[in-house]
């Protein structure tokens, strides 16, 4: 096994959270949906994952812009 091998193996943080979100929405596919808390969990994790993003972007140069990244 090469080194170059090995890169194609690993994921990055951004590639495991994708997945880790992928299979909390697909764990939400076995749970019946008709109870107020499955769409509760169902529209936090989709905010999250659509709005998550772009939040994380904003603070960042927010925070750079206010000299916390300096």
């Amino acid at each position: 096994m090469s080194m170059e091998d090995g890169k194609d193996e690993r994921k990055t943080g951004l590639a495991r959270l994708e997945e880790y979100a992928i299979g909390v929405l697909y764990s939400f596919i076995e749970r019946p949906a008709d109870s107020w808390q499955f769409w509760v969990k169902v529209t936090v994790v989709m905010f999250l994952l659509n709005a998550g993003p772009a939040i994380a972007i904003y603070l960042f140069f927010r925070g750079r812009d206010l000299g916390y990244l300096e």
